[in-house]
């Protein structure tokens, strides 16, 4: 007979002791790199997708070969909540992600313009110069070359690589460091028609300080009759990045249903070696030990196992992190989560509920334990 105690069985059952421990690490260690991995993308296409608005908004004409009507123009330049109005062009390239391709703006406008725009949203030149009206140049955001695997001097566009979304070819004049994105061209590299996404011309809209809700509210309630514009807003592009990613959600489930195997699995796996030690439990009974005694004891070494996997696990899960978001993320100018909240919250659920479903029918066990009949087989 082992006595019931966490220590001494552990020292006495090793290899069931790092069967369980084992398991826990594994279930831990793999819900933490799925979540930080899904933050990883999260973010990263948050901040490709959403963060720009937050500086400028953009309004495109929706008549062919049209500019946006004077009018509108006028109207956006007299608003008191509206600092700046820059006519621009956009142009597209791709940006790669895991499982993902992904369109991110070059906008072509004046060199006259570009200093403000820099500045607004706080874009440092980090390499060469920026482009020159009339040129075929190019200024790359840095996490976009990195992305693209370019660098100074190199060549990008459509006639470069046929993959690539760009239409012509551009030289990369300059590399652009920011946390939003922006990219910029000459305004006349090319004719409006040309532009991948959009062939209307446009505008850039800049709120001031602290006034971005009223300007996207002042766009979003033009009258498109009259107007005959469209507005790309951050409320709009918000609600866009979140139709659009709601199927990360789904991932939500494969973390449920491996809580379940995993919960299931390695409970299973305790409850039969506590069902294999019912001689011990009967006679500890018999001893003068109360059933609410021996259920401490229990819970002590379940709890014990459990933290210690969980802990292993975790360590074990930000390694793998660092590993595959640094690969994935990171080298591909994105953002790599390492650690989040909720990788934390999610993985103490392997933990929390494997002592819950072990020591529930563990207790009924010792509920119906006979102490005499178990002295009598000992």
């Amino acid at each position: 007979m082992k006595p019931l105690s966490a220590l001494n069985y552990s020292k006495n059952n090793k290899k069931k002791l790092i069967t369980s421990i084992t398991s826990i690490v594994v279930a831990v260690a793999f819900l933490c790199v799925l979540q930080n991995f899904v933050k990883s993308m999260y973010d990263s296409m948050s901040q490709l997708y959403i963060n720009p608005y937050y500086t400028h908004m953009e309004l495109y004409s929706n008549e062919e070969d049209k500019s946006v009507s004077d009018n509108v123009v006028t109207t956006l330049k007299n608003n008191i909540n509206v600092e700046k109005v820059i006519p621009f062009t956009s142009f597209n390239t791709k940006f790669i992600l895991p499982g993902t391709i992904n369109v991110v703006p070059i906008y072509s406008i004046k060199s006259e313009d570009m200093k403000y725009v820099m500045g607004k949203h706080k874009v440092t030149l980090k390499e060469g110069h920026l482009p020159s009206d009339g040129s075929n140049e190019i200024a790359l955001d840095s996490k976009i070359a990195k992305n693209k695997k370019v660098k100074l001097g190199d060549k990008v566009g459509n006639s470069i690589n046929k993959n690539d979304s760009l239409v012509g070819e551009y030289v990369i004049a300059g590399i652009l460091e920011s946390s939003d994105y922006i990219s910029l061209m000459s305004n006349n590299t090319a004719s409006p028609k040309t532009s991948t996404l959009h062939s209307e011309k446009a505008l850039l809209v800049f709120p001031k300080e602290n006034k971005v809700t009223e300007v996207d509210k002042l766009l979003t309630t033009l009258p498109k009759d009259e107007v005959k514009a469209r507005a790309i807003t951050l409320s709009f592009v918000q609600k866009e990045f979140n139709d659009g990613t709601s199927i990360l959600h789904t991932l939500d489930m494969i973390c449920v249903l491996a809580i379940l195997v995993m919960v299931i699995s390695v409970g299973s796996s305790k409850y039969v070696q506590f069902f294999n030690r019912k001689q011990e439990l009967g006679v500890l009974n018999a001893m003068g030990y109360s059933k609410n005694q021996i259920m401490k004891r229990a819970f002590i070494e379940v709890a014990m196992i459990n933290l210690f996997g969980f802990i292993i696990g975790m360590c074990l899960g930000t390694l793998c992190s660092v590993l595959i978001n640094n690969g994935a993320f990171k080298a591909a100018g994105a953002i790599a989560r390492y650690y989040c909240t909720k990788a934390f919250i999610v993985s103490l659920y392997i933990p929390i509920f494997t002592t819950l479903f072990t020591l529930i029918p563990v207790n009924r066990m010792i509920s119906k334990l006979d102490p005499i009949t178990m002295i009598e087989q000992v």
